[in-house]
């Protein structure tokens, strides 16, 4: 086995109303990418718009990557590690389910990490 140091610092905030600290919240960089969920719940209920309008306020611009499925599949994280790094974001955003959360962490390792072919 290879010898290998494994670091990715992740923040998780958790709670009621912790959505609204998006606003004001130290981020690391001004350029996201927010992993969410193919289904419609976050866009329905209005939390997608919600999480952009509070990003916006922090000056942070946002692009939105959707398609993570409730068992997230590798060729998605691969995908979404592409358009992070197309998009040049300076960090991912997965907010509400694990899912999102997982596959946020995942694209990150990627797109920091590896090669994309």
């Amino acid at each position: 086995m290879n010898d290998f140091n494994y670091f990715i610092p992740t923040r998780i905030l958790f709670g009621a109303g912790k959505l609204n600290e998006l606003a004001k919240v130290s981020l690391p960089g001004r350029k996201a990418l927010v992993v969410i969920s193919a289904g419609k719940s976050m866009r329905t209920n209005g939390y997608l718009e919600r999480a952009l309008s509070l990003l916006k306020e922090n000056r942070t611009e946002a692009v939105v990557f959707d398609r993570i499925r409730s068992n997230p599949v590798l060729s998605h994280v691969m995908e979404g590690a592409a358009m992070a790094r197309d998009e040049q974001r300076d960090f991912v955003l997965g907010p509400r389910g694990g899912s999102a959360i997982d596959s946020a962490k995942s694209i990150a390792l990627m797109t920091r990490n590896l090669q994309i072919t």
